[in-house]
């Protein structure tokens, strides 16, 4: 299956979304803080973050 990188972005997006979602979910559910917290790292938003930490190394 041959995906345009475009495409293959947005499904990489959605896949880190759902994973960001399903983490978050177990860590509200557990009560557990570094769970919780490990969702701000799995999200899809912090690949820009992590791009920048990066970058000023």
């Amino acid at each position: 299956m041959d995906l345009s990188p475009q495409r293959s972005q947005a499904v990489n997006f959605w896949l880190m979304l759902a994973l960001s979602s399903i983490v978050a979910t177990v860590g509200i559910i557990a009560d557990s803080t570094p769970t919780a917290i490990s969702t701000v790292i799995t999200a899809p938003l912090s690949t820009p973050t992590m791009g920048i930490a990066l970058q000023s190394v």
